[in-house]
């Protein structure tokens, strides 16, 4: 039986564009990742009722913010997080209509649940 050989290279690069590999990077620069994120930045600031542009790249590596009322914050909170789960598990061929309808999924799942007006009350309606 013959073996099996692997090779595994670290290194500082992103594997698609060939720019410096971190977080930020990889969430809201490269390639289809960059329009997902512009998106969701217009979903969180219609929410929100700022600009896009009020919206920094580091909130989703630092969430470090509070909003009122606290059913905003949470739904916030929520996107933050959605996005950040679908863009790292997410194979090369996803989209922004893949995105959209990952967000529709998980919207219905929490919709399922008791007591959802008392953990995002309708701050959800943004994604429709």
């Amino acid at each position: 039986m013959g073996s099996i050989r692997t090779k595994i290279e670290s290194t500082a690069m992103c594997g698609e564009c060939n720019n410096r590999d971190k977080l930020v990077h990889r969430q809201t620069e490269c390639e289809e990742r960059q329009s997902n994120w512009i998106w969701m930045r217009r979903i969180i600031a219609r929410m929100m009722r700022t600009s896009p542009t009020q919206i920094p790249q580091e909130r989703l590596v630092r969430p470090q913010f509070s909003l009122w009322p606290p059913q905003r914050h949470r739904t916030t909170v929520w996107l933050l997080v959605r996005y950040v789960t679908f863009s790292m598990n997410r194979r090369h061929s996803e989209n922004l209509n893949d995105l959209m309808d990952f967000l529709r999924r998980s919207r219905w799942k929490v919709y399922q649940r008791p007591g959802r007006q008392c953990l995002v009350a309708n701050f959800l309606t943004v994604l429709e």
